[in-house]
């Protein structure tokens, strides 16, 4: 009976899991055989390492969660961490972060952290979301200063939060816009509280949210940027062309499937290449000439 619940449980997370999602409509096309089997099995095991399962009970943290107004924290490589998770009951980031006491895709974070990134480096984290992945950037990788990027104004205020909370202040600087390929307005075209991380943007004269250019900021430096945009990603980098060409940072991008020529053949242009597939549409881009050797 208990392994009929486990096994519930597995094809109702894969079932809502949108990355697995991504993985079963790929493999679909794909002919029947053994690189199909491995490829969709590859597809479960990489959801249940970076995505978690849930088959246990972890009611003592979110006990902790709702006893510390919102509060949750844990130690990661020796340092303690501190996440505000308004969103705990609703939103996925957030129960994993609660659920396993650790960063979220903290798998794909310590593999950038190891190959890629170095202490100093100035980091752009596009699509910040509640500000995981900045908080990483900033304590365990010491960055030297990151510039966050989080349209959404209620999720903006949880990023602000956690940098503040993490004592990240002057380090982090955070930007309450969108980035894409001309300075204007955009609305929130889909948004779903379960995955407040998954909104998506459409420009309009009549949105209430910033879109900028990454090529109007002049940045003078920057080493690595993470780019998680929702489908937007092909705006933004039509906007990022000088950006891009002058300064040669490495690149952490999610691609959606529908956006990949379009996305990969502007990166080319520009003078990138796949450096790594990682699982899950996303894809580390380097240069060749003038990039550091992993």
């Amino acid at each position: 009976m208990e392994a009929e619940m486990m096994l519930y449980k597995l094809k109702s997370e894969l079932a809502r899991n949108r990355y697995f999602g991504r993985i079963r409509n790929s493999a679909m096309e794909m002919p029947r055989g053994w690189k199909r089997t491995v490829f969709v099995w590859g597809g479960v095991m990489d959801v249940l390492w970076h995505h978690g399962l849930r088959l246990y009970d972890y009611q003592k943290e979110i006990e902790q969660i709702k006893d510390n107004g919102c509060m949750f924290s844990f130690t990661s490589y020796g340092k303690k961490i501190h996440m505000y998770l308004p969103g705990y009951q609703t939103d996925y980031l957030q129960q994993q972060i609660a659920r396993y006491a650790q960063f979220w895709e903290i798998a794909v974070l310590d593999e950038l952290r190891k190959h890629v990134i170095r202490p100093g480096d100035v980091i752009l984290d596009i699509g910040a979301n509640i500000g995981n992945h900045t908080v990483y950037f900033g304590r365990i990788c010491a960055a030297s200063s990151i510039h966050a990027f989080e349209p959404v104004k209620d999720t903006f205020s949880i990023l602000a939060r956690n940098v503040k909370c993490n004592g990240l202040d002057e380090k982090a600087c955070l930007h309450q816009t969108a980035l894409g390929s001309s300075n204007g307005k955009a609305a929130i075209k889909y948004f779903n509280e379960t995955e407040i991380g998954s909104a998506q943007l459409q420009a309009s004269n009549d949105g209430d949210m910033e879109i900028r250019r990454l090529d109007d900021y002049a940045f003078e430096r920057i080493d690595f940027i993470k780019i998680d945009v929702e489908k937007f990603e092909v705006e933004l980098l039509k906007g990022a062309k000088e950006t891009l060409t002058r300064l040669s940072p490495a690149i952490f991008i999610e691609i959606f499937e529908e956006n990949f020529n379009e996305a990969d053949r502007l990166l080319n242009e520009y003078g990138y290449y796949i450096d790594r597939e990682f699982s899950l549409c996303n894809y580390l881009y380097r240069k060749r000439d003038g990039c550091r050797e992993l």
